[in-house]
């Protein structure tokens, strides 16, 4: 049916797309300046490097979308009014959220209470320990001294 029109258009795109990159290079190269009486027959012929291109320019043109998607969400959060109200009607399916929050936040005080224990802990033990070593060294100080005496 209706193929050869779309087929038809989908030609005169490429070719529109294939002169403003063939322009934009022109562009670079010429640092930027474009003679306006230059004809398009002065341009150089990029058709080879085409495929490469179109690939180049549909990266391009998703990253586009992804940072202009990012950018309405930002902006979504940064209007307080309408953040609140999504987060305030979105209240009670957020409360079992809040639940696990809550409950997260308390094993964490948890670990943190029992890792201030084991410090202590490991604080005192080393005060046995040197305490240990030094009576110790103390005993065979004393047993050497009676040996040669």
């Amino acid at each position: 049916g209706g193929g050869g029109a779309d087929v038809g258009e989908d030609d005169a795109l490429t070719e529109l797309s294939r002169l403003e990159r063939e322009e934009a290079m022109v562009r670079d190269m010429a640092g930027g300046y474009i003679d306006p009486s230059s004809s398009a027959d002065s341009y150089p012929d990029l058709s080879a490097s085409e495929d490469a291109a179109s690939g180049d320019l549909e990266a391009s043109r998703r990253e586009r979308l992804l940072d202009a998607s990012e950018s309405n969400r930002f902006q979504a959060q940064l209007d307080a009014d309408s953040w609140n109200s999504s987060i305030m009607s979105s209240e009670d399916s957020l409360a079992p959220l809040s639940a696990v929050m809550r409950r997260l936040a308390l094993l964490e005080e948890e670990r943190g209470e029992r890792l201030e224990r084991l410090e202590e802990e490991y604080r005192v033990k080393a005060e046995v320990e040197e305490e240990y070593y030094r009576k110790k060294r103390k005993v065979l100080e004393e047993g050497m001294a009676e040996v040669q005496g």
